[in-house]
């Protein structure tokens, strides 16, 4: 009430006149706290937002795990949608980004809807950026999966999160985005994330222009996909995602500029043009498109991967696959000359990484000098 002068309401300002008039003048030390009173009460929401702001920032400099990511929940639900918008547009959005990858990409059930539950926050915001954010990584994807094998038992002493289990957050997730986004082509029960999801997105405008010129076989395009390579390790907010990628079917048109089909074997020039652009200046870019390509495999493909080939069950993940590894051209101390080339078989469901380990340890080495140095540490230990 001793607040209420600088309160618009009559009644409150009726209240306090019924409080001088039955009490007298109040005493100065109180009017004064309620000057501070109603100063904090004016700071209030900043206050808050300064807190919001503080504890985001901490919770993104953290390691994802359950806990970071609920907490993430929670606060986005309380955040401002402006504040929010404004972490995605600072140092702190590719954290935020690598949150949600992380999220989908775990193998727990747990973590996957702890990512979805900050979509749902973050989507409950109305507000363009943070929907284009969450499009972006997929989301909707994601929870279409997990919706559909939501019948999977919880891991034996692990406890569900605080909240809605998997199928529910799942649910709310693919509600929420089939508001704002429309339906989708289905096909064998699932949706059809393609090219046209994401054409209202300056990313997926950019990727897609990239497939055109791959398509018509133009060497710019391979220049132009280099780039956005490169500007996937940045987690930027707005894209490029590997799920931008997976909506264009990566694989497929790199296939198509190097000209092959079920019909023909690749094109040797455009293969020669393709080796020339991804070598240029090193492997780096080689190893990004590799990196790259298997990612939006595993985003494509379900498991066991035998679409055309479902007699065979499980059959197909563990079958080895032959692969032939062909050596850069001319000769090299460290390869025989035999050894320009070798086959080796590689299950499908193995990282590449393993399989980098698994050349290097088995291709034999044609240098004499470093072989001697090598038996003169057999039977030593060695310290790193």
């Amino acid at each position: 009430e001793l607040c209420a002068p600088a309160n618009e309401s009559s009644d409150a300002t009726t209240a306090f006149a019924e409080f001088k008039e039955l009490h007298g003048p109040a005493d100065p030390a109180v009017l004064e706290a309620a000057a501070e009173a109603r100063k904090l009460a004016k700071n209030l929401p900043h206050l808050l937002e300064d807190f919001s702001s503080a504890l985001l920032s901490g919770l993104l400099t953290l390691k994802p795990s359950l806990d970071v990511l609920e907490a993430l929940g929670v606060v986005a639900q309380l955040a401002s949608p402006g504040l929010l918008v404004t972490v995605c547009n600072s140092s702190d959005g590719p954290r935020l980004v690598e949150m949600i990858e992380a999220a989908f990409s775990a193998e727990s059930s747990h973590m996957v809807a702890s990512g979805l539950r900050l979509c749902v926050s973050l989507l409950c915001k109305h507000n363009e950026n943070l929907d284009q954010l969450v499009k972006l990584q997929g989301a909707r994807m994601v929870a279409g999966m997990r919706y559909r094998s939501s019948e999977q038992a919880p891991a034996r002493g692990t406890a569900m999160p605080a909240g809605d289990d998997v199928k529910t957050v799942a649910k709310r997730v693919l509600d929420l985005c089939r508001e704002r986004e429309g339906p989708l082509p289905v096909e064998d029960g699932m949706e059809v994330f393609g090219p046209a999801y994401l054409a209202d997105t300056e990313c997926g405008s950019r990727i897609q222009g990239v497939c055109r010129q791959l398509e018509a076989g133009d060497h710019a395009g391979l220049k132009a996909l280099k780039e956005i390579l490169r500007e996937l390790s940045e987690k930027s907010t707005k894209g490029p995602t590997l799920f931008a990628l997976s909506c264009m079917d990566l694989p497929a048109i790199l296939l198509t500029f190097l000209g092959w089909s079920p019909d023909s074997e690749i094109s040797p020039p455009r293969w020669q043009e393709f080796v020339s652009a991804f070598t240029e200046g090193g492997l780096d870019d080689a190893r990004l498109l590799l990196s790259a390509v298997h990612e939006v495999l595993s985003v494509k493909e379900g498991f066991p991967v035998c679409r055309y080939r479902g007699d065979r069950g499980l059959k197909a993940v563990v079958e080895p696959v032959a692969v032939q590894l062909v050596g850069e051209v001319g000769t090299s101390v460290y390869r025989p000359p035999s050894m320009v080339s070798r086959t080796i078989g590689i299950e499908p469901m193995v990282p590449i990484a393993e399989v980098r380990n698994l050349v290097l340890r088995t291709t034999p080495v044609a240098d004499t000098v470093l072989l001697k140095f090598c038996f003169t540490k057999v039977g030593h230990a060695v310290k790193t």
